[in-house]
């Protein structure tokens, strides 16, 4: 909420007397923000097609796992 002052008005030390604003830093703030978003989004995916990339190597493995211990019976059998 703002509120207006007028002297000699008594003011706190928390009371707001002046206010500045600078819409070019504030661009420059929003941009960089919007920057920071992105790459959280870059590195999430990246995060999420890693794991992806995992779990088919690791079903991969598995099956390659099961194929050579059938190799193997069926070498035993005969």
């Amino acid at each position: 909420m703002s509120r207006w002052y007028y002297a000699p008005a008594r003011v706190t030390k928390d009371d707001v007397i002046l206010r500045l604003s600078n819409p070019s830093l504030e661009q420059q703030l929003n941009r960089a923000r919007f920057a920071l978003a992105q790459q959280r989004a870059n590195f999430e995916a990246l995060k999420l097609a890693q794991q992806s990339e995992q779990l088919t190597a690791q079903g991969n493995l598995t099956l390659l796992k099961s194929e050579l211990a059938g190799a193997k019976l069926r070498a035993q059998a005969v």
